[in-house]
C-alpha cells in the first residue's frame, strides 16, 4: 500500500473530458490523491461565457432539430454548470474563478 501523504500531488490541471470533470474531481478527492493545500486547476469552467447565461432549471435535455455542434455545446455548457455548482458546494474546496478565455478554477484543497 502506498502511503498517500508522500504520493499525493501539490496541483492538478484538468483538461480533459468536460463531461467528466466532476468524476474526476469526485476521485482526486477520495482517493487521497490530494491533500490540504493541494492546488485544483480546472480548465474552460465558463464555458464560452455561456455557463453565466445558463438558467437555474437548466437548457432542455433534448431539442428538436438541434445540429450536431450545438448539441455538444448544450451538452458541455450544462456540465459546467453542475460542476461549478458542485465545487461551490463542497466544503472539502474553497474556489475561485478567473474569468480568463472559457474561464480557469482555481480550487483549493482545505
Amino acid at each position: 500500500m502506498v502511503d498517500t501523504r508522500e504520493a499525493a500531488f501539490d496541483v492538478v490541471f484538468l483538461d480533459a473530458d468536460k463531461r467528466k470533470y466532476s468524476t474526476y474531481l469526485d476521485t482526486l478527492l477520495g482517493s487521497g490523491l490530494v491533500r490540504p493545500g493541494t492546488l485544483i486547476i480546472i480548465d474552460n469552467v465558463l464555458w464560452k461565457g455561456r455557463v453565466l447565461g445558463l438558467s437555474v432549471s437548466g437548457p432542455p435535455s433534448d431539442v428538436q432539430g438541434e445540429d450536431r455542434a450545438t448539441r455538444r455545446d448544450r451538452v458541455l455548457t450544462q456540465a459546467m454548470h453542475e460542476l461549478n455548482v458542485k465545487v461551490r458546494k463542497d466544503p472539502r474546496v474553497e474556489q475561485v474563478v478567473l474569468p480568463i478565455r472559457d474561464g480557469l478554477s482555481l480550487i483549493r484543497v482545505v
